[in-house]
């Protein structure tokens, strides 16, 4: 999909740029009329969008010593087209003749009135001014033309930052997830971290929630940039599993992939049965070999419930329950996972006073079972 641009339509924007209030003006002879520019040749750069990039000046053009006022029309065209098309403003009468175009301002207004243009490519432009004088018996004036070469730029925001109910920051776009730049891929952002269970989207302000990127219908390798309400619908990326993710994904491709590392950075275990019994800030944490992929605790079980979260921010985000209500320890069998958005049932494994004691706790998430092994 292209990336979606609001603009202002040329005529419009250069006569917002013209900074002074049409008036007659007073030129008892004047001078020959001409275009000058700060600039011939201009390379755009987004990292530069607020800096003034092109300033058009040009001369009074003359009335012949007839008091009379000069009304100017502006044109501007690609090279060699012989002004057919592009910008044509009625400027008027005026008494400061100057118009300016910031970075963003320039590239916004050649990208939109010539869709020929490709962004980021070299163009030449040409201009010329002409001055009509409101005493008939004066001729009318046109300049000579001036030209003008412009390499555009693709705009793409400069930052990107994660939200939703799969993010560490949840819904609030205050504590979005940024992403990182990938070296030397314009446009590319990448995280490597833990994702929830749940939606997911992607901003390009902290605390904005528009402009930004959401799911391209039902396609999860394809973004669409959203910049209102209306543009698309908003349709988000969802993460079925918990566990440590890379994303990678480019502005100006509006591609993206979402791929699990491992099914689970960490798992903990918390429980009347438990160490720390319910405390989820003090859960216990399971020891992880990377080379088995195996989890494990080797401690002691009291009499109570275990059930194992996989992340310490919330108990609606996922957890490993047992398969069914009241399941007894020593147990070897299947895990669920899922959360209380999912309406996961909280089902529990049990120890009794009779099954207390010293136990080995494995979990292999690579066939999603647990074992409570007494010693």
């Amino acid at each position: 999909m292209k990336t979606i641009l609001k603009y202002i339509t040329p005529a419009l924007l250069l006569l917002s740029l013209f900074s002074c209030e049409n008036n007659e003006i007073e030129i008892t002879e004047g001078e020959a009329l001409a275009i000058t520019l700060n600039s011939q040749n201009i390379v755009l750069e987004q990292s530069k969008d607020g800096e003034l990039a092109l300033t058009i000046k040009w001369t009074s053009g003359t009335n012949h010593k007839t008091g009379a006022a000069i009304s100017y029309f502006f044109e501007w065209d690609i090279a060699g087209n012989n002004f057919k098309g592009g910008i044509k403003d009625s400027i008027g009468k005026t008494s400061a003749r100057v118009m300016t175009f910031t970075h963003k301002e320039l590239n916004d207004s050649i990208l939109k009135t010539w869709s020929s243009v490709n962004p980021g490519k070299i163009v030449n432009f040409e201009m010329r001014m002409t001055a009509t004088v409101s005493d008939p018996s004066v001729p009318v004036q046109v300049s000579p033309i001036q030209t003008l070469t412009v390499k555009t730029y693709k705009w793409s925001p400069q930052s990107i930052y994660m939200v939703g109910s799969a993010t560490p920051g949840g819904w609030d776009n205050q504590k979005a997830t940024a992403l990182k730049n990938i070296n030397g891929e314009e446009g590319g952002f990448y995280y490597d971290g833990d994702l929830y269970s749940g939606e997911m989207k992607f901003l390009t302000s902290i605390g904005k929630w528009l402009p930004c990127y959401v799911r391209y219908e039902s396609r999860q390798d394809s973004m669409v940039y959203r910049e209102t309400d209306e543009t698309y619908p908003d349709f988000k990326w969802v993460i079925d599993k918990e566990g440590t993710y890379n994303i990678k994904l480019n502005v100006l491709t509006n591609k993206i992939s979402i791929t699990p590392v491992s099914v689970h950075k960490n798992i903990w275990m918390i429980g009347s049965a438990t160490p720390n019994g319910w405390s989820l800030d003090n859960a216990t944490k399971l020891n992880y070999n990377s080379e088995s992929g195996l989890y494990t605790y080797n401690g002691t079980l009291t009499e109570g419930e275990v059930k194992f979260p996989l992340q310490k921010t919330s108990f609606d985000k996922d957890m490993l329950f047992a398969p069914a209500a009241n399941t007894p320890v020593p147990y070897s069998g299947a895990y669920v996972q899922g959360s209380a958005e999912t309406s996961t049932p909280d089902y529990k494994w049990i120890v009794t006073a009779e099954t207390a004691g010293y136990y080995t706790i494995t979990i292999n998430t690579s066939n999603s079972t647990v074992q409570f092994v007494k010693q």
